[in-house]
């Protein structure tokens, strides 16, 4: 039996509720052949079939361990599975989604000397269809450039996607988050997966991209819009703090700082956004997004006249112009 030394790579699934698909997520992890991982399941009080299903790949599969608690939220259960975890790289995988036959065997030959390592994703939709997001192969270790793999996986890909945010498509260090006491904030809501990340960066030196595809990402319809409808302005208050905590040095490090502020920016128009369904003072909530602009650069935003208009107008039918100004890639 693998003993705690030999543990090279925790996997920390988070479940709620995932009968559906949880089996074949828990068979693409149990079917990797590295004996140097182990897989930490989470089971946050399903009410469902899941807890049975993992407690059959416990009998399966030694690497498995799962832990059953009281529902908590995805991040505290998250956080549990980083209390429990024992390697020295840990991962996470969501429960609904799976891996490739060699997922742990290329992340764990391509992390020596590396802080963080990102690999690429397909994404498969309701409908079946499938797509990459492919990023651009780097290696700050060789290059030195930190701040450039950084943008890259923020967006600066082939199609502009954002998957600085996602936690499963990278690898960290268990050091590095114990060191600096790296958690989900559970009273987070929404991004609370971005904000870790973003923390995690502030103490990151190197940072490798690969080539292989290395995760299947199910789309399931929990998007944007959904989750908005059902957050008030002390979620969008305690995201715009944490997001400002999470900053850290990077907004003195040229590029890199303008990818993190410009998302910090973002946030602010979702406060907004949510301040003016909730019926707050339109003129307060101008003032104070514009002041939080200036802070970060002076001058005019692009697009910012939309966002005013969308927000005096309080029209349902304009949420598209202001995700739309939400996407833009400049100031």
């Amino acid at each position: 039996m693998m003993g705690m030394d030999d543990i090279v790579l925790s996997v920390i699934v988070p479940v709620y509720n995932a009968e559906r698909y949880l089996g074949d997520c828990l068979e693409s992890l149990t079917g990797q052949s590295c004996p140097a991982m182990e897989i930490v399941v989470v089971d946050d009080g399903s009410t469902d079939s899941s807890g049975a299903i993992c407690d059959g790949f416990v009998m399966r599969d030694s690497r498995v361990r799962v832990f059953h608690r009281v529902n908590g939220g995805v991040s505290r259960a998250r956080n549990f599975g980083l209390d429990n975890a024992r390697g020295e790289l840990v991962a996470f995988v969501d429960a609904d989604d799976s891996v490739s036959p060699d997922y742990a065997d290329m992340i764990i030959g391509a992390m020596p000397g590396r802080d963080m390592v990102c690999f690429q994703s397909e994404w498969i939709s309701l409908s079946g269809d499938r797509t990459c997001h492919m990023l651009p192969v780097m290696d700050s270790g060789v290059d030195g450039y930190v701040a450039d793999a950084i943008m890259a996986v923020r967006g600066c890909n082939d199609d502009g996607a954002n998957l600085l945010g996602f936690p499963w498509n990278k690898v960290f260090r268990r050091d590095i988050i114990e060191r600096y006491g790296i958690r989900f904030n559970p009273l987070l809501r929404y991004k609370e997966d971005e904000v870790f990340v973003l923390e995690y960066l502030k103490h990151v030196s190197s940072i490798k991209i690969i080539p292989q595809i290395l995760y299947n990402y199910r789309l399931l319809g929990n998007g944007l819009t959904s989750g908005m409808k059902r957050l008030g302005s002390k979620d969008w208050r305690e995201l715009w703090q944490s997001a400002d905590r999470a900053r850290g040095r990077h907004t003195s490090t040229g590029r890199c700082g303008d990818s993190v502020t410009y998302d910090v920016l973002n946030w602010m128009f979702m406060e907004a956004y949510c301040l003016f369904k909730e019926g707050g003072d339109w003129s307060k909530v101008m003032k104070a997004m514009c002041r939080y602009h200036d802070s970060l650069r002076p001058g005019e935003v692009k697009g910012q006249e939309k966002v005013k208009l969308s927000l005096k107008y309080r029209n349902r039918c304009l949420w598209r112009l202001f995700f739309a100004a939400l996407r833009m890639r400049k100031y």
